[in-house]
């Protein structure tokens, strides 16, 4: 999904130009990010993604952004060679997020920032219905991958934001939920509904080979709400710090 507004006024002020992307993925928004600095680096350990037909088509849509195979534990980059490392939407799957971040401030400029967004664990009660859909999303995938031996996590609460953040060397400048949907994305509501619905189908599918058919109800009951109601990124954490 696309960066929130929210996140567009933040990351354009800062002070940067070189910048680091945790955990790039399959470039959701690496084509955003050149747009707003100078030179971006994305890192993702897992090549098959980064070389997927859906990873290369974000890629090449990109002008200034390159993408390097590598683990956020251990980043294959001097000591102060970024101004700014982001990490948006992977903190759920780092299996060693004190590792990743103490990483992330040795790679980064005396008085560089940390742009930290990823969702958070609130009560259901305070999310619209589409950002309920995308939260119950994350906790299902988060089962089935688990199974698999995955990297995938529940969502933090806000307080271990900060303690991640602050117990690695970074002085947090601000910190906010963000619980209003992106009024960008009604643009892109169907092809999110579709994107998010095959993935279901998917893991469904998967799991009733393996065996796994406990979980495929849940699978399928989402799916069926997806379609009838939509979907929009759950309620996340903004943190931004600094070295």
């Amino acid at each position: 999904m696309s960066l929130h507004p929210v996140e567009h006024k933040i990351l354009e002020q800062l002070d940067a130009a070189k910048i680091l992307e945790l955990g790039a993925g399959r470039g959701y928004i690496a084509c955003e990010l050149s747009q707003i600095f100078d030179y971006v680096v994305g890192v993702e350990p897992e090549t098959k993604v980064v070389f997927s037909d859906e990873s290369q088509k974000h890629y090449s849509e990109t002008e200034n952004f390159d993408i390097v195979a590598a683990y956020g534990e251990g980043l294959p980059f001097d000591n102060s060679t970024f101004d700014c490392v982001i990490s948006h939407w992977s903190l759920h799957h780092y299996t060693y997020p004190y590792a990743v971040f103490a990483e992330s401030y040795r790679v980064l400029k005396n008085n560089g920032y940390l742009y930290l967004a990823d969702g958070v664990d609130i009560p259901q009660k305070q999310m619209t219905p589409k950002q309920r859909n995308h939260f119950l999303f994350h906790e299902i995938a988060v089962s089935v991958d688990r199974i698999d031996g995955k990297n995938h996590f529940p969502l933090y609460r806000q307080k271990d934001f900060i303690k991640i953040v602050e117990n690695t060397g970074f002085k947090i400048k601000n910190i906010e939920i963000i619980t209003d949907e992106n009024p960008d994305d009604i643009e892109y509501e169907q092809d999110y509904i579709k994107s998010y619905c095959d993935i279901l189908q998917k893991l469904a599918d998967k799991m009733i080979k393996s065996g796994k058919s406990s979980i495929v109800e849940r699978l399928n009951e989402l799916k069926k709400s997806i379609e009838n109601t939509g979907i929009r990124i759950s309620p996340f954490v903004i943190v931004l710090g600094q070295k």
